[in-house]
């Protein structure tokens, strides 16, 4: 079954006690697609938990140029922050084409540590 890239999008969710996003489309069976964390790198620690979640597959220039994934982060020393992710690292198929209505196929798998 294919489906778009706006169309899993808007399945996202998070599980807050173990940091992980969940995808899931969003036909009438809601079927999981996978999941994936926002986890520290060198100078920005991950998430830890968050208020709010947001996507867009628009073009916002060279950072990201298929879209972006955007968490808000509220457990910072100091201020809380937010988490801006390229869409092609989570989808990488989204690199492929600048449509938003590019037809995707998946298979169920779990993606630890993607980001």
């Amino acid at each position: 079954m294919h489906t778009t890239i706006l169309q899993l999008l808007v399945g996202l969710s998070l599980l807050p006690l173990i940091r992980i996003y969940v995808v899931y489309r969003r036909d009438n069976k809601n079927n999981y697609v996978k999941t994936f964390r926002i986890v520290d790198g060198n100078e920005i620690d991950g998430t830890s938990d968050t208020d709010g979640i947001d996507v867009t597959t628009a073009h916002l220039g060279p950072a990201f140029p298929h879209g972006v994934f955007i968490a808000q982060d509220g457990a910072n020393n100091g201020n809380q922050n937010f988490k801006l992710v390229p869409l092609q690292l989570i989808f990488p198929e989204a690199a492929n084409s600048r449509e938003t209505t590019q037809k995707l196929g998946y298979q169920q798998q779990a993606c630890e540590n993607l980001l």
